[in-house]
């Protein structure tokens, strides 16, 4: 659909508002060149201000041109920034050519009468205002309405006739060649609607162009795409009859030079609803639009691609069919719905199943073959993936893929986007993808196409865990996200065949993706299929599978699976040949252990075993991340840095490791992981009281976390960005911030990263004197915390913010008890004297001993001091297991 209109400035120069009103109309500089009798060099020296306009050309010409007919304000603003760039006054008053309605005469009553749609057109009102004003301004005086099989093509042309109608003197003519193939019957066609039984011994096409010639009529010519010789019949009309209009409807442009193009683009998903609904209605007069009837209709309406023909189709079948029916079926069976159109459309544009076969039938067998294979796509694909799983035989067909691929685009059976590195990336309509895969198994080639469409996608994802960790990052991270889908396709059919093994490299090689995207559910799941089959797999590739889970369970949290394949996984540590792997399986060991010492522990064996001068050579590529020692070394210092930071108290060897890994990581041009010592950094300069330094590092390493798109580096340090800016005394930006970060963490599903928001919130809303707030979201964070497995810092500022919240309210006793177990943690952690709200707390402690005796306070202190956390949280935290909250009030 086209953009809506927005106002032009008035002080805009006339070369760049005549590009915008340019594009304003969906016209291309050759379509501009082409309507007003100009060459395309002198179109674009008038857009960049290298050549003067003609006041007279402006006014006459391009004004109609463009549209602006009914646009007065438009109209005289381009004229006068025209006069302006000349240094000439505008003009005392501005006329432009427009048709005008005409009477009835003889010829308008031999002429076929124009029917009328029978269903009103929804959601291209303003497509009908654009093309009717192009028509009728455009000197070229031919357009051709192109888009792909069920588009609406033919509605829209007829809603643009009936809009002109009254502007032509000789009205419009609709002629409808859909079932006709050969460009002499389609003279013939249009003979028979101009001039009714003509028995004169003249050519047909001489006596066309006789009976044209001096009459001014839009000539509707629907579905030219089928018609061989079609462009030149239509170019030498154009050319013989000077008031002769055409607006024809085609799967592919006709190339002739007179010729505007408008791409006919689905439905917006709101005009789709409606369209749906109004068809659903005429089925059955109960039907109604309830909220979530909604939802369920805009996912049929996206399934169907948002085409006019589906949807009617699939609307029909409402009387027969709930909605969940109907989607279902479209997921399972997605052509089987769309059939029994209405019998008052022509037969080919009844089903869309049968339009669809029909322009399929139109391509060449190197054109369908292409096609077919563009089925096993899930979302779209580059001309490298074709070409590897098409394995394109250019002898066999006798063109080239460059050329198929060009055809294919211009016959709209495909589309393409240009990607923001001028990459071009074609997709196929979901209705079209299930034709296409249909069509490949009935030629047999489905399974060896997926196998194909496997072994590409499993080559592209190891070249992908490769560049993750390079400075070429970004473009990769970029080129990951496109491809989801056909990964996703890929694992389900190695799972559906039994390739697990295959499958399992496929899981090494998205190891790293995952955790960058922090798509731990998504890893999980997929690996978690292959557990009862992982006994089938060299020791090794089951080593790494496990690892791998680790790793996506430590993501979710789910330290109950860990803890159930420990055992076997030690064994495989233990007799593993590959050094490299035992070192990866120690790392993840660290990331997992509850007690911060064993973590230390397997931190050093790491390390150890990743400093032996032949570790780097004894595990394949095909591993990925555990083959890549530099990084995995650098992460270990960064992870061991982040532990003794969180658990430990060791500020001065954790700022040292952190600075170590963040040179490995910059002699490396690692654009991902850096940001781990990045962000230690900034909470380590956060503890020493150097918040701008601190909101420095913590800004860099968000920067780079949204250049590579990782997630969980967003889950991690812009929750920390917020607090460093708060702590300089902007509340605003703090609460934007971490209202970013909770929506981050909430789609993550990881109770840690949440919890860390809501109690930053609490704070945050604490200082302000906002109670309700600070006591709603210190409620939310500590209802993520109840199971918790080990202490950080973090978890004691939370601990310190429930004893000030508790003396706010004036609950002193339950202040000094909350104190007393803050005090412990924070202690145990060697974090007591190092937080940076150490002297708010201190004031606090002076005003509940003031308000307590001091007995009274010794004793609640003490025992929250002796306080187990389950006590805790069973007493004196007491959470409300239930949602969050807002982080404003």
């Amino acid at each position: 659909m086209p953009t809506a209109e927005r106002p032009v400035p008035t002080a805009i120069p006339f070369g760049a508002l005549l590009k915008q009103l340019r594009k304003r109309a969906g016209m291309t500089q050759s379509d501009l060149a082409a309507a007003v009798g100009y060459s395309l060099s002198l179109i674009g020296q008038l857009e960049q201000s290298q050549r003067l306009p003609n006041l007279q050309a402006v006014a006459e010409t391009f004004v109609p041109a463009l549209g602006l007919q009914d646009d007065d304000a438009l109209a005289t603003l381009l004229i006068a920034q025209a006069a302006a760039v000349r240094g000439e006054s505008a003009p005392a008053f501005i006329t432009h050519r427009r048709a005008s309605p005409t009477t009835d005469n003889a010829w308008r009553e031999q002429r076929p009468f124009l029917l009328h749609p029978p269903t009103l057109l929804i959601g291209r009102h303003a497509e009908i205002s654009q093309i009717s004003n192009r028509l009728q301004g455009h000197q070229g005086r031919l357009l051709t309405l192109i888009g792909p099989p069920g588009v609406g093509k033919t509605s829209l042309a007829l809603a643009v006739a009936h809009r002109l109608q009254p502007y032509y003197v000789d009205g419009v003519i609709f002629v409808a060649l859909a079932a006709i193939n050969d460009a002499a019957f389609m003279v013939d066609a249009i003979l028979a609607a101009v001039a009714g039984e003509d028995f004169s011994a003249k050519p047909p096409k001489t006596r066309l162009i006789e009976c044209l010639r001096r009459r001014a009529l839009l000539l509707v010519l629907d579905n030219l795409e089928q018609i061989a010789g079609a462009a030149p019949i239509i170019a030498e009309l154009i050319a013989e009859c000077p008031q002769l209009h055409i607006l024809a409807t085609s799967r592919e442009r006709l190339h002739l030079r007179a010729e505007q193009r408008h791409n006919v683009l689905p439905l917006d998903l709101a005009a789709a609803v409606d369209l749906f609904c109004q068809r659903a209605q005429a089925v059955s007069a109960s039907f109604t639009l309830a909220l979530q009837k909604r939802t369920t209709i805009e996912m049929i309406c996206r399934r169907l691609d948002r085409l006019p023909l589906a949807i009617e189709l699939c609307a029909a079948q409402s009387d027969l069919l709930s909605l969940d029916q109907i989607l279902h079926e479209l997921q399972t069976r997605p052509l089987a719905l769309l059939v029994d159109g209405p019998h008052d459309l022509p037969p080919p544009q009844r089903t869309l199943y049968t339009t669809i076969q029909r322009s399929y039938h139109l391509l060449d067998a190197g054109e369908r073959a292409l096609f077919r294979t563009m089925g096993v796509f899930a979302s779209g694909f580059d001309l490298s993936a074709i070409e590897l799983v098409s394995r394109w035989q250019e002898h066999l067909y006798q063109r080239s893929l460059i050329s198929v691929l060009r055809s294919l685009l211009g016959k709209s059976m495909i589309h393409s986007e240009a990607l923001p590195t001028g990459e071009q990336r074609y997709y196929l309509l979901e209705t079209l993808r299930q034709f296409a895969l249909e069509q490949l198994t009935l030629n047999v080639e489905s399974e060896l196409m997926r196998q194909r469409h496997f072994h590409t996608y499993l080559q592209f994802a190891r070249a992908v865990d490769d560049h993750l960790r390079r400075s070429d990052c970004i473009q990769w991270s970029a080129r990951l996200h496109l491809e989801y889908d056909n990964l996703t396709a890929a694992w389900q059919w190695a799972l559906d065949h039994g390739h697990f093994v295959d499958a399992a490299w496929l899981g090494l090689a998205q190891n790293h993706g995952w955790h960058m995207g922090a798509r731990w559910y998504e890893g999980a799941y997929w690996l978690e299929q292959l557990l009862p089959h992982r006994h089938r797999f060299d020791p090794n590739l089951r080593f790494a599978l496990l690892v791998t889970l680790y790793r996506c369970w430590r993501g979710l949290g789910n330290f109950q699976a860990i803890e159930q394949y420990q055992h076997e996984l030690i064994a495989l540590r233990e007799s593993s040949s590959s050094q490299l792997l035992r070192a990866a399986a120690w790392y993840f060991y660290a990331n997992v252990a509850a007690d911060a010492n064993q973590a230390i522990a397997a931190f050093d064996t790491c390390l150890a075993l990743l400093n032996e001068p032949r570790v780097a050579h004894d595990l394949g590529s095909n591993f990925c991340f555990y083959a890549d020692v530099a990084n995995l070394r650098a992460m270990t210092l960064a992870r061991h840095a982040i532990r003794l930071t969180d658990e430990l108290g060791e500020y001065e060897k954790a700022a040292t490791l952190s600075r170590t890994s963040l040179q490995l990581f910059q002699a490396l041009g690692n654009r991902d992981f850096i940001i781990y010592a990045l962000g230690n950094l900034g909470r380590l300069a956060l503890i020493r009281q150097e918040i701008v330094q601190a909101q420095q590092l913590f800004q860099e390493a968000v920067d780079i976390a949204v250049a590579v798109n990782n997630r969980m580096g967003l889950c991690d340090w812009l929750p920390r960005l917020a607090m460093a800016t708060f702590h300089r005394g902007n509340i605003t930006d703090a609460y934007s911030y971490l209202d970013e970060a909770l929506r981050h963490c909430q789609g993550v599903g990881n109770d840690e990263y949440v919890a860390r928001v809501h109690g930053y919130c609490a704070e945050i809303a604490l200082t302000e004197g906002n109670l309700t707030l600070a006591q709603t979201h210190l409620t939310a964070s500590l209802n993520h915390q109840a199971s918790l497995r080990w202490f950080t810092i973090e978890f004691a500022d939370f601990l310190f913010v429930a004893a000030r919240l508790a003396a706010q309210q004036e609950h002193y006793l339950l202040a000094a008890t909350r104190l007393g177990l803050a005090e412990q943690i924070a202690k145990r952690i060697g974090y007591a004297d190092k937080t940076p709200m150490r002297p708010l707390i201190d004031a606090y402690v002076t005003t509940i001993r003031t308000e307590l005796e001091p007995a009274v306070f010794a004793e609640a202190f003490a025992a929250g001091q002796q306080m187990t956390l389950a006590e805790a949280f069973t007493t004196i935290l007491t959470p409300t297991y239930g949602e969050g909250a807002p982080t404003q009030a």
